[in-house]
């Protein structure tokens, strides 16, 4: 018994000093994680934020015989009144993550100080929240004076002041403390976000963007001195990929912008939206009757719409839009009008240049690339006294587009937005189209040359027979080029009509519609009634086979219509004369 009981102290000791010594390593492990997931951040938050962003970590429970820490909630939080005492104030910033935990730590590691490493960071809710004010900027590093927490010195001094959106310089200011090195995060997982976004413009044209039910996903991340290309990654990690299903915004009460699906992916700089849609979520009937005056209703939706190499660290720093590529997909643009309905009393207002419109942009974007595949135009309108709208639809639309790019204050008309269209117009005539337009030119300048294929004249029947009283009864289109330069607002080009058999007929009296207004179709739609109520044709051109066919100059000076209108009455400026004797 004796010596039974010399065994029984023996193994209680054992066992005593284990349980000291597993209470002092666990003891060691919680204060390193303390000092790293409360006062660390919360000291490096500071820091870098010049003391207007704090960080407020909750109570941390231990579980170590599992492995896995668990968080109430992490929450980061704006000093309303510091920042309002910068000379530029920082975007307001309202953070939570709570239900958190942190499972899988290799508490060997840890507590030889060779580094923190998890198999997993995850928060069960997490919501942001950011206004961002007008001409702000981002947090730059500077010297502060350091609280007493046992932390080694990590603020690095910096010279001069950092761009807004500079990001991956506040990584390459992030020291870890000394007695935990490193820090490698296997992956982060936030299956709840919610996003809340703006930015104020000086101009008072807010940007928002809101995100209610969405996803992010981090893998990869290291914080760690042996792996120097860390810092240059989003988040110190190998992936970052941010998604969200079902997202609608309704900027007004009656349009509606839907998305079916968003990915955003940091690591390969690719934003990715499908599904997206906009117009009104009420029907045209209803849409006609919300107003006594007459308006437009438009839609249009995409089956996807990709950015690649997109900076967005630019975008959420300072606004400004800088991709390689821009691709859509299925793009469908629906107008219609209702000329049933009187105009809006008054005067209406003059519309704006395409460069004068660019040169209003208070902030730069560069697309070096643009593809729209698979696209269609459809124009539907309601004429006075009738029963059925004329349609005109371009289907087919292929584009491909370089250098879209716009500098705020540049004057140049070097480096211009070329772009190169394929189409189907009519569901008959092939359509190409190519120009050149200086974005940041002082006045309206741009080079357009084109050609249209081959098409019955009939085809023009659906859409000029409901909205005039006129009717081609033949001819037969071969082909049409034109080409011209508008320099400070005046086209001057030349256009070749070749065609056959070219005859029309009046099918009732009284022209209402379109015909005598500044619209799109107005130019072209006058000319055929002016055609059709007596003016002697050229029913072929050329003439005679084998003989050149007549050209006729293009001359249109721009009078504050849209775009698209001055560019048809340019193409009409040149038709007209070759088509009437």
């Amino acid at each position: 018994m004796h010596i039974l009981g010399r065994a029984a102290v023996a193994v209680a000791l054992v066992f005593v000093g284990v349980v000291v010594m597993l209470w002092a390593l666990s003891s060691r492990a919680t204060r390193l994680v303390n000092s790293l997931v409360r006062d660390f951040a919360t000291e490096q938050t500071t820091v870098l934020s010049d003391s207007v962003y704090v960080l407020q970590v909750g109570q941390l429970h231990f579980n170590w015989p599992l492995r896995s820490v668990a968080l109430d909630s992490i929450l980061l939080v704006t000093d309303t009144t510091r920042n309002a005492g910068r000379t530029v104030p920082l975007a307001t910033l309202a953070v939570a993550l709570r239900k958190c935990r942190i499972t899988g730590i290799e508490v060997t590691r840890l507590l030889l100080a060779r580094g923190f490493s998890i198999d997993e960071f995850g928060c069960d809710e997490v919501t942001l929240s950011s206004d961002r004010p007008a001409d702000s900027a981002a947090p730059a590093p500077r010297p502060v004076a350091r609280p007493t927490t046992g932390l080694r010195d990590t603020t690095r001094a910096q010279s001069g002041s950092r761009a807004a959106g500079a990001f991956l310089t506040v990584q390459r200011a992030l020291v870890l403390p000394r007695q935990v090195p490193a820090l490698h995060v296997a992956q982060v997982v936030f299956p709840t976000v919610a996003i809340a976004l703006r930015r104020r413009e000086a101009g008072g044209n807010d940007f928002t963007f809101d995100l209610e039910r969405a996803q992010l996903r981090v893998s990869g991340v290291a914080i760690d001195p042996a792996d120097s290309a860390a810092a240059t990654r989003p988040l110190f990690s190998q992936s970052v990929v941010l998604t969200a299903q079902g997202t609608a915004v309704q900027p007004d009460t009656v349009s509606r912008i839907a998305v079916g699906g968003l990915e955003v992916n940091l690591t390969d700089s690719t934003v990715v939206v499908r599904d997206v849609s906009y117009g009104p979520q009420i029907s045209d009937a209803q849409y006609r009757r919300l107003s006594p005056w007459r308006h437009e209703r438009i839609r249009f939706a995409a089956g996807r719409v990709q950015f690649t190499g997109l900076d967005v660290g630019a975008f959420a720093g300072t606004g400004a839009l800088l991709a390689r590529t821009l691709e859509l997909d299925s793009f469908r643009f629906d107008i219609r009008t209702d000329k049933r309905l009187p105009k809006r009393p008054g005067p209406s207002r003059p519309k704006r240049t395409l460069q004068a419109f660019i040169g209003t942009r208070p902030r730069e974007f560069r697309i070096d690339t643009i593809r729209i595949r698979r696209a269609a135009i459809l124009y539907e309108e309601w004429a006075e006294r009738r029963d059925a709208p004329g349609r005109l639809a371009i289907t087919d639309v292929e584009l491909d587009a370089t250098s879209f790019r716009h500098v705020p204050g540049r004057v140049s008309e070097a480096d211009p937005f070329i772009v190169d269209v394929r189409a189907l117009f009519l569901e008959r005539g092939r359509v190409r189209l190519h120009l050149e337009v200086p974005l940041d030119a002082p006045r309206f300048t741009m080079r357009v040359n084109g050609s249209l294929g081959p098409m019955p004249a009939t085809a023009l029947n659906p859409f000029l027979s409901q909205i005039m009283p006129v009717e081609v009864k033949g001819g037969q289109v071969q082909g049409v080029t034109f080409s011209f330069r508008v320099t400070d607002g005046l086209a001057r080009g030349q256009l070749t009509p070749l065609y056959t058999g070219l005859d029309a007929n009046i099918t009732g009296t009284g022209a209402t519609g379109i015909v005598g207004r500044r619209g799109l179709f107005g130019g072209i739609v006058r000319g055929a009634a002016e055609l059709a109520a007596g003016l002697k044709v050229r029913f072929d051109n050329p003439a005679h086979p084998g003989e050149q066919p007549r050209s006729g100059a293009i001359n249109r000076r721009f009078q504050g219509e849209s775009l698209i209108s001055f560019f048809v009455k340019a193409l009409v400026s040149g038709l007209m004369p070759v088509v009437v004797k």
